[in-house]
């Protein structure tokens, strides 16, 4: 079912995001097919430049991570030593910060570049999710298009 509903929702959602560009456009004399265009093409160009601001954000961000880890441990230790201490219970904080800064940056260091990779060669290798997002695509390319064209129609 949400096979369905996911790319009509999606185009939905667009659609109405992308409305108020589409009336400003036909306020300013440009015809409904062609605002409907423009706005669509505005909307689709912010989304990809998102994606790809995103994707460009993790690959900096990871080694960040990494190397503020050990200070968000002894924050961690600072803030939850005395609450503990309140229980008696006392840990041994060195071996701790150690054990999961280790644990922590080997996973991170075996896990962040094999996602960015095994996910884009899944993606590939798989060709029926190739050709079933492609579908998607342009189903919610047509949708979002007919939305925009008579939304004053539906609602």
């Amino acid at each position: 079912m949400t096979e369905i509903v996911t790319p009509f929702l999606t185009a939905f959602i667009l659609a109405y995001a992308l409305r108020p560009v589409c009336v400003w456009l036909e306020n300013h004399r440009v015809p409904r097919a062609l605002a409907a265009a423009l706005g669509m093409l505005i909307g689709l160009s912010l989304v990809f430049f998102i994606l790809s601001l995103l994707i460009s954000l993790l690959k900096y961000e990871i080694p960040l991570i990494k190397a503020q880890l050990p200070n968000w441990i002894t924050n961690t230790q600072a803030w939850l030593s005395p609450k503990l201490s309140e229980f008696h219970i006392n840990l041994d904080w060195n071996t701790l910060k150690t054990s999961a800064t280790q644990t922590i940056t080997e996973h991170i260091n075996d896990n962040a570049d094999s996602v960015m990779s095994s996910t884009i060669s899944t993606v590939l290798i798989s060709g029926s999710s190739v050709i079933a997002g492609f579908v998607n695509a342009v189903l919610i390319i047509f949708v979002m298009f007919y939305l925009l064209m008579d939304w004053d129609h539906f609602f």
